[in-house]
């Protein structure tokens, strides 16, 4: 995979409560090209019950990392957008 600039984007969820959102998340990042999932402190979930919810997105879910802190799911970030 080349290096693009959606190739360096990281979205990161802090305490997802519920595994369907972040499957939501995997298919909506999937759709647009992003590759890249941060997780800090989430609920437990299964990856194939994330696949079940957003289809094909194995490639996504594998990539995903769990964090225990927000300030290391940031770490060596450059620019930082937040929402709730």
């Amino acid at each position: 995979m080349t290096d693009t600039a959606l190739a360096q984007v990281r979205v990161v969820l802090y305490e997802p409560q519920d595994h369907v959102n972040i499957a939501a998340t995997v298919r909506a990042m999937k759709n647009m090209g992003l590759l890249h999932l941060r997780l800090v402190r989430p609920v437990p979930y299964e990856r194939e019950k994330l696949e079940g919810i957003a289809h094909d997105t194995f490639d996504v879910i594998d990539r995903i990392e769990t964090y225990d802190t927000l300030d290391a799911a940031l770490a060596h970030s450059v620019r930082v957008a937040g929402m709730f």
